[in-house]
């Protein structure tokens, strides 16, 4: 995965991290998106990602990530995100289990 383009609307910023073919081309089902809303870091993307991920949030405030399901690639830098800006991260119930738990990837 890579940094694949930067995300700049009024309010709402982000990149999108995933697989890219030789060409620069990538395929919808093999990124994902990390926004940030205000203070609210929305999804934390894949593990394999933090050197990006963290680069392009360490000068921003940040208070809290969502994560919106417990799928690697939204929620793999979640506890780096608590570690390193000292935020609370937050999932839904069903995904808690699979977080604390494991669980397998393919």
């Amino acid at each position: 995965m890579a940094l694949i383009h930067e995300i700049d609307h009024p309010g709402v910023g982000g990149i999108r991290v995933g697989q890219m073919d030789k060409k620069g081309n990538y395929r919808l089902t093999g990124s994902c998106i990390v926004y940030q809303l205000g203070n609210t870091v929305i999804d934390t993307g894949p593990a394999k990602e933090w050197p990006v991920v963290s680069s392009f949030f360490d000068n921003k405030a940040i208070n809290q990530a969502l994560i919106t399901h417990y799928h690697e690639d939204h929620s793999g830098n979640g506890q780096q995100f608590q570690q390193h800006f000292g935020c609370r991260v937050h999932s839904h119930p069903n995904s808690h289990r699979h977080l604390e738990q494991g669980f397998k990837l393919s």
